[in-house]
């Protein structure tokens, strides 16, 4: 049920109570200890309808990345969290490339989007997105929405 990056790396959907609570646990250390986004701020009204995953190293939670439907044909990347000890290890491309293969499977997605803190505006642009729309603050940090469009096959995905 997983699948492996950069060795070591096993990305699994967080189906579970505990599974959750580490990523909330992730998030919590990165954002809200890390960068002083308020926590109030941090779970929000998506919790329940997002698919949550985590990036274990060994049997140790390092990274968690969540998504969901956000219009009819685009789905949202969402909280990329790498631990500060687990970081320059590929984690983060990792769960961006397990959801990038994950995401087209849905044939009803078009299109990509995430809300990239400025300084990782590169790390995103790596993959195909592209800035569009002006600067934002998001949790008291400097944002930029970001889109990527996924390939269209004329045979619906198949």
């Amino acid at each position: 049920m997983g699948s492996m990056y950069q060795g070591d790396i096993e990305i699994i959907e967080a189906d579970t109570r505990l599974r959750y609570a580490q990523c909330v646990q992730i998030r919590t250390r990165v954002f809200v200890i890390g960068q002083n986004v308020p926590a109030e701020r941090e779970i929000d009204q998506h919790e329940d309808v997002c698919l949550h995953y985590v990036a274990l190293a060994g049997a140790v939670p390092v990274g968690t990345v969540r998504w969901r439907t956000y219009a009819p044909d685009t789905a949202k990347i969402e909280r990329l969290a790498v631990l500060d000890g687990a970081r320059g290890r590929g984690i983060g491309s990792g769960l961006m490339a397990y959801l990038l293969d994950e995401i087209p499977r849905h044939p009803e997605f078009s299109y990509v989007k995430l809300a990239s803190q400025d300084h990782a505006i590169p790390f995103y642009t790596a993959m195909g997105f592209e800035v569009i729309g002006d600067a934002f603050d998001d949790g008291g940090l400097p944002h930029h929405d970001m889109i990527l469009k996924l390939r269209v096959c004329s045979n619906g995905g198949k």
